[in-house]
């Protein structure tokens, strides 16, 4: 007998119950899709939502069950994900950034212009350069899963970040060049 999933549990005052519930939904979307796909659009107005737990939750949710998104109720959030990459704060890039690439992977019709979103983010405005170099991190691993194929663009920004001041990304941009040298 399957067991009900009570969606409600996400907005429970006790923050053990609220946050229990979103890593449970987490692990459920990364270990069977399909289950909670049908609660998906329950998921899609949190991207909005004020406490950052439930939204970050919504936004990875978002992100892994575009594998089993045969209605296509993801792709129209994709302007919305893009915008929140200007947000200004790092913790929600780098979840919407995973969400994307979790996309991309499943839906390889957005990979280009998900890419050139997330180049624009060399542009944005964040609270610290050190927020920007995580982002950083996260772009070169989000390439990494999504990029089969060397693009000139991305090429040239995971270059530039071998020379990134936090160590972590220097080397993963060089991991990736060298992998990508072996294509």
């Amino acid at each position: 007998m399957r067991k009900e999933i009570d969606f409600n549990k996400l907005f429970d005052k006790n923050p053990k119950v609220k946050y229990g519930m979103a890593k449970q939904f987490k692990i459920m979307a990364q270990e069977n899709p399909s289950l909670l796909y049908p609660l998906l659009d329950k998921f899609i107005p949190l991207i909005d939502n004020e406490n950052n737990v439930i939204k970050w939750t919504a936004i990875n949710i978002i992100g892994l069950l575009a594998k089993v998104d045969k209605e296509n109720k993801i792709d129209p959030l994709l302007g919305k994900l893009y915008k929140q990459l200007n947000c200004g704060k790092m913790i929600t890039v780098n979840h919407v950034i995973e969400c994307l690439m979790y996309i991309s992977m499943a839906k390889p019709e957005h990979k280009n212009k998900t890419t050139k979103e997330l180049l624009k983010i060399k542009n944005y405005v964040y609270d610290t350069d050190e927020c920007k170099n995580i982002i950083y991190g996260k772009m070169i691993e989000a390439f990494d899963k999504y990029i089969e194929s060397v693009n000139k663009d991305v090429k040239i920004f995971v270059e530039e970040q071998t020379k990134n001041t936090r160590n972590s990304v220097k080397k993963k941009a060089e991991k990736l060049l060298k992998k990508w040298n072996k294509i």
